[in-house]
């Protein structure tokens, strides 16, 4: 995999965790354990994003029929449909 070397200072917590990733043969280096949490990092911004999406749209749509918690259930179903695509 082309990369760069780059350095970044982490908390004594976050070295931890690596340590901890790499003793525990999570992962083979810090730079592995890195890449997976920024790709994790990613995956979740775009969600958030996703979700957002669909909260704008359903705050824009006209009233429909049903309680709260149908409305609910319905924008939960919608969001998960969206993130397993």
């Amino acid at each position: 995999m082309a990369g760069r070397t780059t350095s970044y200072i982490l908390t004594e917590q976050d070295d931890a965790f690596i340590r901890a990733q790499l003793k525990a043969g999570e992962q083979s280096t810090a730079s592995e354990v890195m890449r997976e949490a920024m790709r994790r990092y990613r995956e979740e911004r775009a969600a958030e994003r996703r979700l957002h999406k669909l909260l704008d749209e359903g705050a824009k749509s006209p009233l429909v029929e049903g309680g709260p918690k149908e409305v609910f259930e319905r924008v939960i179903s919608r969001y998960r449909a969206a993130t397993r695509g």
